[in-house]
């Protein structure tokens, strides 16, 4: 398991830079909105790992699941907007960023019905984290610059993934046509 090493690496960085990162961001208008995506490191990977779990789909799942996404990590910034506290949110962003960075580090093709679940899933809690820390400074400004920001870094994620396939499906080809 070469790839071991580096995954656990890479989960040790979230773990330890997740408490500083998934915590309240402060400021209003297009720079900070564009900023947010990018300036925590707990984003950065979800969104990064998104795009990689997409790019290494097939057909309608290249698009749509970071499509989904976003629609539904709407959805869950509205719920503590009205409301509606649920626990532990940072908690769970590290979780479920550990676990998207898991699946893209091990090239897993998730089928789409998984990819529509799990993605789901990650937006909402995603959206209630958000929603719950930036009720008091979110004017549309911030949002058409995090949205843009989001966009930007799931297609590199996308980019990455299709040429990680890419490499997966020329490595099969290869082997499949070696000689014993």
């Amino acid at each position: 398991m070469k790839n071991g090493l580096g995954l656990l690496s890479l989960i040790a960085v979230i773990v330890i830079a997740g408490p500083t990162s998934a915590q309240a961001h402060s400021g209003a208008g297009i720079g900070a909105g564009f900023l947010h995506p990018i300036d925590g490191l707990d984003h950065l990977l979800m969104l990064i790992a998104i795009g990689v779990l997409a790019g290494r789909a097939a057909g309608k799942s290249v698009w749509g699941i970071p499509v989904l996404f976003l629609i539904l990590m709407a959805i869950g910034t509205v719920i503590p907007l009205d409301g509606i506290a649920i626990p532990f949110t940072g908690i769970e962003i590290l979780v479920s960023v550990a676990i998207l960075v898991f699946l893209a580090a091990i090239s897993l093709r998730l089928s789409w019905v998984t990819s529509i679940l799990l993605t789901g899933a990650l937006a909402v809690l995603h959206g209630v984290a958000h929603g719950a820390t930036m009720a008091a400074f979110v004017p549309g400004s911030f949002l058409a610059g995090f949205l843009a920001s989001t966009i930007i870094v799931m297609v590199v994620g996308i980019t990455v993934g299709k040429g990680l396939e890419a490499l997966r499906q020329r490595h099969q080809v290869s082997e499949i046509g070696e000689e014993p």
